[in-house]
Order: structure tokens, then C-alpha cells, then sequence
């Protein structure tokens, strides 16, 4: 069974909806119906948004040998990773940046609102999420009103360079290939260039460190110092580590270790 709740929860995407016994995913111009199956009808297509397609069983034996890990595979054992819309999860990705997850939801949410058209489905009102061509030649004033602030004008300049094709076939190339050309976008550096690569692109070996990750690395794998790397190479540095130890589905990992720091710090979150 999976854990479609516990998924949303787990900080890897903002703009949904529990109605009755469904969850309603903005997923690019997509809204998606999601069940505890996972995704069974939407707008436009049906997606694998939960990435069923994956081989679960054989991700997870690769980590059983890890103590801590085995223990996390059975307390979560639905969580997923997701793949989103690729313009979508940047743009959330760039919003995230040094805030937390219940503003990250408001300000997208505002995004929306102001810049994303609305459709009814299932006989519920949505605001779908602006297109590339919408957010690249909106006003930055316009976009700072949705409580952005200075990431008003990475939202504007990433979206132009993405329009120029700055990350053209970029979910076709390397991880590290990728992550060189995400970076060159408006308001991206190695985390928030992680958290596309995994969510948005399927690169599984992809761990964004942030600072529940670096903690927990260090305390339970004596990797790093604990301490928020300074540079990009000191961050590659310590990505490499991780993976070294994780393996080639790291991103899996990270993703049951974030969920465990988070429910051991705060409640679960509500729309």
C-alpha cells in the first residue's frame, strides 16, 4: 500500500488538497486525482507521479543493511519519491529557498492564483500552475506580491533562461551534467539543483543537503561535520560521501531520513 499522505507531507511537493478520500496534485497545467493507489484519473493525463513504475522492493533491499535504514523501510514503508513537472518543481524549488514548508505552500499557492489559469474538475475550483511564457514576462513587482520577496527576481530570470533553453534536454543528460546547467539558473545553487534532479528529472543518486540531512549523516554515519558545506566543492565533496555509502538510490534514502527528522520536530502538516 502506498502512502500517498505521507508522501505529500514529506517536502518534496506543495500544491495539493485532501477531499474526502482523494488528494488533488497541481502538477504543471495537470490536475492530477490521486487515491491510496496513487494516481488514478487528472485533467490532462494520467502521470506516474509516484513513480510506481520503480522497482520499490529492490530499493529497499539495498538498503535492509542498514540498521538504521531497515527500521525507516518498515515505518514508512508506502513513502515515494515523486516526478513532477519539471518547470513546476524548479520554480517551488527556488521559493523554498530559506524558508519552510507552510510558507513555501502560501506563496505558491499565491502564484497561482495571480498567474495560474483556473479550471473545475470533479466539481472543485483549481488554479493551475502559470505556464514558462507567464512567469518569464510577469513583472518582478507583480511576482514579489505573492510573498516571495527577493526570490521574485530568480523567478523571472530562471524562467526567461529556461524559455532561452538554458535546461534544454537537460533530463536526458548526466547528474552531474544536469546539475552544472541547473546552476547556472537565476536563484540555484547545489541544494535546490538537487531537489529538481530527484523530483523533477528521476536522478535517484541525487541527495539535496539541507540542514536535517548534514545533521543526521553526521550523528548516525560520521559523514561530514555536521556543518553546512561553504563552497560548491565541499558540497560535492560530502554529496559523494553519501553516496559512496547509500548507493545508487540515495535519493530514497535522504527522502526516508528527512521524513524522520521532520515528524520528530514538527506536526504533520495540514492544507
Amino acid at each position: 500500500m502506498m502512502d500517498v499522505y505521507g508522501t505529500l507531507c514529506s517536502g518534496q511537493v506543495f500544491l495539493w488538497r485532501e477531499v474526502g478520500r482523494f488528494w488533488y496534485i497541481i502538477d504543471g497545467q495537470n490536475v492530477l486525482k490521486a487515491d491510496s493507489t496513487g494516481v488514478v484519473d487528472a485533467t490532462c493525463t494520467i502521470v506516474d507521479f509516484f513513480r510506481c513504475s520503480d522497482d520499490i522492493q529492490h530499493i529497499h533491499d539495498t538498503f535492509r543493511q542498514d540498521r538504521l535504514l531497515s527500521e525507516l523501510l518498515d515505518r514508512y514503508a508506502g513513502l515515494r519519491i515523486t516526478h513532477q513537472d519539471l518547470f513546476q518543481c524548479t520554480i517551488s524549488f527556488i521559493v523554498s529557498a530559506n524558508s519552510n514548508i507552510p510558507r513555501i505552500r502560501r506563496n505558491l499557492q499565491e502564484i497561482c492564483h495571480k498567474f495560474g489559469d483556473e479550471i473545475e474538475y470533479d466539481g472543485i475550483m483549481f488554479r493551475i500552475f502559470p505556464t514558462l511564457d507567464v512567469l518569464a514576462d510577469a513583472d518582478i513587482q507583480e511576482i514579489k506580491e505573492c510573498g516571495v520577496g527577493y526570490r521574485a527576481r530568480y523567478i523571472q530570470e530562471a524562467s526567461c533562461m529556461i524559455r532561452d533553453g538554458s535546461c534544454s534536454n537537460i533530463q536526458s543528460m548526466s547528474y552531474k551534467d544536469a546539475q552544472e546547467r541547473l546552476c547556472m539558473l537565476s536563484g540555484v545553487g547545489r541544494k535546490v539543483a538537487d531537489c529538481i534532479l530527484l523530483f523533477g528529472c528521476g536522478h535517484l543518486e541525487a541527495v539535496p543537503l539541507d540542514r536535517w540531512i548534514i545533521r543526521m549523516m553526521h550523528e548516525y554515519y560520521s559523514i561530514g561535520d555536521g556543518t553546512a558545506p561553504r563552497t560548491a566543492q565541499q558540497y560535492d565533496t560530502l554529496h559523494d560521501d553519501i553516496v559512496d555509502m547509500l548507493g545508487p538510490y540515495a535519493g530514497y534514502a535522504q527522502q526516508y531520513l528527512f521524513k524522520m527528522a521532520r515528524d520528530e520536530s514538527e506536526k504533520p502538516l495540514k492544507w
